[in-house]
């Protein structure tokens, strides 16, 4: 063992499971280097750490969409098994073992009437994922090594400056620390200039009537915290742009938030209204409500890769500098697509077959691809022309797409053919992550195909879509789309009016609240604000250009260091804030893969311990 008495530091800003992941992958390189290295290792959150966005704190109606036996925050080998390091309980498990329970109104603790045991395919809220990545946290800091100190920085970081030998950081409390090293984890971080149109709230707030007598219009950029939400007023006009994730959250504050409550009946979910709710319009710019999550039935197909869009293949076309037959430079649509949507009939063959198709490896006919790709981009909405026929036809759609994820991947050749999306995911990344395509290129199928993969993948839980039809039923939610919509806010009143123009209607509504509902992101400009702001503007980090074009991010090498910052580099990024130099950065991480998340943590982890070391 070789000994060193100096003393060094690291401050990880933001300790979400992103934060969580790594702070726990350099406990791991430090107490396995046998050096005797001293760290003090500075954990900056302003929540409880270890939590980051699914803070325990939150309403109990916000769901996860991964169930929660899919949800492990402890470290995986390469190979998916347990480390020796440390091992321990997926999600389900954990919250199984601290008495847990599921029932008709939520999840509570203890053997209580008419609860039943959470099961490894239950959609949990997120509160509980989050007391989970706390718990994890006490696990890190109880088995420490003696020579690394966990520092407690339990506020929100404003400023990251540079200085000779690491970092100054500025605390919200106009303090400041000095670190060595900074790793920065900060995932989906809000702009602070949103702060003035969306008031403050706090965590266990209830809801505030807001005074009619100085009620103004409202118009919110993006929902979150979705606390906010209650100055919305009851049976007032909102418009919600956008039909995912965020949607859907936007909806339970909205209505069970507000008392509202769903009782199942013979003939399916039906919403009892609490007479708080406001009237709801909700649109997109695809028209396209997002499908549901399949049914969890077992683990049986992980660990399954792609048939015919494998990396082996996409990495020979990009080395032998493949053209399409046109041609041309190696385009998205013509050469990777194709591959794409054979694989997403092969999926569909097999499920549809029973499995007599597994080893039939030839290539589909036209009319089956066309199929695919109708499937994939919801074409039997996107289509429909005028919004009565609209309203019918996207009713219809998110109803038959509840009846397949019943069925879920194995007993729905619909579910199966859309899982390919999460199969082929690690040779989109391959290909996008080695600037593989032109920048054009690379934009089109981030504007033009991953939305599509998005809607049809990565939805809410089916419970979330039935609610929506369940409104829809009561008369609380209105889809519109169909027709062309526009939205202006009219500087007089301070309200939205979506003018909707098509074949049949001809109509404007007057929206009281315009919700954008959509992640916020971090402003990563050099005319934004935030923690990255003096970073950008002073060359240290660098937004993530491609043949002169914005693909969005920060410009980051696999380690998370900005991409030639040379041998004096002290400052990695990772997750959220690199999504377009990376590709799908978000995903938590999982039960029985190595995951990308803990990938990005152990390479991460390894280069700075390099750099720790004398």
């Amino acid at each position: 063992m070789r000994g060193n008495s100096s003393q060094r530091s690291i401050a990880i800003v933001g300790l979400g499971p992103r934060g969580l992941t790594f702070l726990d992958s350099i406990v791991r390189e430090i107490a396995s280097s046998g050096t005797g290295l001293k760290v003090d290792i500075y954990v900056c959150d302003p929540g409880i750490f270890g939590q980051g966005v699914h803070s325990s704190y939150q309403p109990k109606y916000l769901l996860t969409n991964t169930p929660a036996g899919l949800i492990s925050i402890f470290p995986r080998t390469k190979d998916g098994g347990s480390t020796s390091f440390r091992s321990g309980p997926h999600l389900a498990e954990w919250a199984r073992s601290h008495g847990y329970r599921k029932s008709a109104l939520g999840i509570a603790k203890g053997d209580l009437p008419d609860t039943i045991t959470i099961e490894d395919g239950d959609y949990l809220p997120r509160w509980i994922l989050g007391e989970y990545l706390s718990f994890y946290f006490r696990v890190i800091r109880s088995a420490l090594p003696e020579t690394v100190s966990l520092i407690d920085v339990n506020c929100n970081i404003t400023r990251v400056s540079p200085r000779s030998s690491g970092f100054e950081l500025q605390r919200e409390d106009g303090h400041s620390f000095f670190s060595d090293f900074v790793v920065m984890c900060t995932g989906h971080q809000i702009r602070s200039e949103e702060a003035s149109n969306t008031g403050s709230c706090g965590a266990g707030l209830g809801r505030v009537r807001p005074d009619e007598d100085v009620w103004h219009a409202q118009h919110f950029d993006h929902p979150y915290p979705l606390c906010k939400l209650d100055s919305v007023r009851p049976r007032s006009t909102v418009v919600i742009r956008g039909m995912g994730l965020a949607a859907h959250d936007v909806l339970a504050q909205l209505t069970l938030g507000r008392g509202g409550r769903y009782i199942r009946t013979p003939e399916g979910l039906t919403y009892i209204a609490s007479g708080e709710e406001p009237k709801i319009y909700m649109y997109s710019r695809s028209s396209i409500p997002f499908r549901a999550r399949g049914r969890h039935v077992d683990n049986a197909a992980i660990g399954t890769g792609p048939f015919f869009m494998t990396e082996s293949v996409v990495n020979e076309m990009a080395a032998c500098g493949f053209r399409s037959t046109t041609g041309e430079a190696i385009s998205y649509k013509s050469d990777l697509h194709p591959l794409f949507l054979k694989e997403m009939a092969f999926r569909y063959n097999l499920v549809d077959t029973g499995g007599s198709g597994m080893h039939a490896r030839s290539s589909p006919t036209q009319d089956v691809i066309r199929a695919m790709s109708h499937i994939l981009e919801g074409t039997c909405v996107s289509r429909v022309r005028g919004i009565k026929a609209y309203q019918k036809a996207a009713y219809d759609y998110i109803k038959g797409d509840i009846r397949e994820a019943l069925l879920g991947e194995f007993g729905s050749p619909i579910k199966s053919a859309l899982e390919a999306v999460r199969y082929c995911r690690n040779t989109y990344r391959a290909f996008l992550e080695n600037a593989n395509f032109p920048a054009s290129e690379h934009r089109t199928f981030l504007v033009e195909f991953l939305p599509a993969m998005q809607r049809s993948t990565y939805g809410p839980p089916i419970s979330r879509n039935e609610e929506l039809l369940a409104l829809i039923d009561h008369g609380t939610v209105e889809l519109i789309g169909g027709v062309c919509i526009s939205a202006e806010v009219k500087p007089d009143t301070g309200k939205t009016n979506v003018s909707l123009f098509g074949s049949d209607i001809a109509r404007t509504i007057t929206a009281d609240t315009y919700i954008v509902a959509s992640c916020p992101v971090v402003d990563l400009s050099a005319h934004g604000e935030g923690v990255y702001r003096d970073l950008v503007r002073g060359g240290v980090l660098s937004m993530f250009y491609k043949g002169g074009l914005s693909i969005g991010g920060i410009d980051v090498d696999i380690d998370g260091s900005p991409r030639h910052s040379g041998p004096d580099n002290r400052i990695w990024v990772l997750g959220y804030p690199t999504e377009g130099s990376h590709f799908f950065t978000y995903a938590l991480p999982h039960t029985t893969l190595y995951s990308r998340h803990q990938r990005d943590a152990d390479i991460c982890a390894a280069a700075v311990l390099r750099k720790l070391l004398p």
